[in-house]
């Protein structure tokens, strides 16, 4: 079978072997030894120069044009300066890039730590806290930072996601790894909203690339990163450095990706482009008909009608995740 093979990343591409492929009777390819979470097929039928998106690993968030976005540094020290924090300023809709769980706690709340054995520490709460958190959600002791948040728990025991493997009345169990470190009557205090938080697992990841685009943004700000750490209202990116600033009135151009697509491959009759992340790879010289495999690390792939009738495209895309789904 005739095929173009692709290899392409964020940041260059090439094209390797391209053929041509005058007739295609069905569209066929084998995936080996990768684990995968999504395995989609398409078909669509554009409109004469209409483009469309047909494979993203695109997060969806909660923001619109109320949602305020600050750009800033939580950490003023060398080790650091290349961590930069977008999070929700309290304006407007909250992006969600994770679902806090409210606990039913207030700033004469204390809390315990005890370890249980080397892998498993319980969180043990003055009150009962209520029946929001989950089993499989996210505890959190925020990290001191310069942002104005002091937290009453040891150093050690701030900044480490830990798993909620049990939930009682008024604990919470977690896998930490053996991190953390037992801590007696230790005070909430007046930042309890902030010090100690719980949250959904699902959402956006660390090692997911966020993308931003939008004209609302200071164009030094604009480009691809990798997120590093992620809590209910904030997600810390790696960046060289950016400009602090606040930005509102966000409808597109702010996109969280998991950078995951592995495989793609396509068919169409007629003159078409995709556009892998951004980089346009032109398909018009195929011919007539034309077969499309590529294996890709890329986060979005949209296709575009260069002819002036209809054009029919199908084909298959795969990511890699961790629900083992085959391809």
């Amino acid at each position: 079978m005739s095929y173009l093979s692709l290899s392409l990343n964020t940041a260059a591409s090439s094209v390797e072997n391209p053929l041509k492929s005058s007739s295609a009777a069905s569209l066929a390819f084998d995936v080996a030894g990768l684990v995968l979470d999504i395995a989609e097929g398409f078909s669509v039928v554009l409109d004469p120069r209409e483009e469309r998106v047909v494979a993203s690993t695109r997060k969806q968030l909660l923001l619109d044009a109320t949602t305020g976005i600050e750009i800033t540094q939580p950490y003023n020290n060398l080790a650091q300066e290349t961590t930069w924090r977008i999070r929700w300023n309290g304006t407007g809709s909250n992006p969600n890039f994770r679902t806090r769980r409210a606990l039913m706690v207030s700033n004469t709340t204390t809390v315990n730590v005890l370890r249980l054995n080397d892998t498993v520490a319980r969180i043990q709460f003055s009150v009962a806290i209520g029946s929001n958190p989950k089993i499989n959600d996210v505890l959190l002791f925020e990290k001191e930072n310069d942002l104005g948040l002091v937290s009453p728990f040891n150093p050690v025991n701030q900044g480490v996601p830990a798993r909620i493997v049990g939930v009682g009345t008024n604990y919470l169990d977690v896998d930490d790894a053996g991190v953390l470190v037992n801590e007696s009557n230790i005070l909430l205090g007046v930042n309890y909203l902030d010090v100690l938080k719980v949250f959904s697992s699902i959402g956006v990841q660390i090692t997911d690339v966020l993308k931003i685009s939008s004209s609302a943004f200071n164009y030094g700000n604009r480009g691809t990163y990798k997120v590093i750490f992620v809590s209910s209202d904030y997600i810390d990116i790696e960046a060289p450095s950016l400009v602090p600033e606040i930005v509102s009135g966000i409808t597109e151009g702010f996109q969280v990706f998991t950078n995951s697509i592995y495989y793609f491959a396509l068919k169409a009759k007629g003159q078409l482009q995709l556009i892998v992340d951004e980089k346009v790879l032109d398909l018009s010289t195929l011919g007539d008909t034309a077969i499309f495999a590529g294996a890709i690390t890329c986060s979005e792939i949209i296709v575009r009608n260069l002819s002036d009738g209809n054009l029919a495209v199908e084909g298959l895309w795969c990511a890699s995740g961790l629900n083992g789904t085959a391809c």
